[in-house]
């Protein structure tokens, strides 16, 4: 695979880059905040890093602020996307499957691993 664990990334797409939403300038961050998509900031905010989990295609995406790990969540009430602490984060809600993008090199698509 083309990417590295504990690298840090933005996750882009459409034009934005994935983005904890609010001011963070605290390092305060509370289980379910949410997720969007916004213009590069160059702010922690939009640095994400990915933990193994599993097997090789397997992976949490993670955001570190001043209270720990957060991994990118799927919220099973609405279907958005938000953000829970690793110490009590649902691997059905974390857990990604990396699938490579067939006709672009160094691009996957992220799947949720149910």
């Amino acid at each position: 695979m083309a990417f590295q664990y504990n690298h840090y990334y933005e996750i882009y797409n459409g034009g934005k880059y994935v983005n904890l939403n609010g001011d963070h300038e605290n390092n305060v961050v509370n289980n379910g905040e949410k997720v969007t998509m916004y213009a590069r900031t160059n702010n922690p905010d939009q640095r994400w890093a990915l933990e193994r989990y599993g097997s090789d295609n397997q992976v949490r995406i993670v955001l570190q602020r001043g209270g720990g790990w957060y991994a990118l969540n799927y919220n099973t009430e609405n279907t958005n996307c938000i953000v829970w602490h690793l110490n009590s984060a649902a691997d059905k809600d974390t857990v990604i499957t990396l699938e490579p993008a067939v006709s672009f090199g160094g691009v996957y698509r992220l799947k949720l691993a149910q």
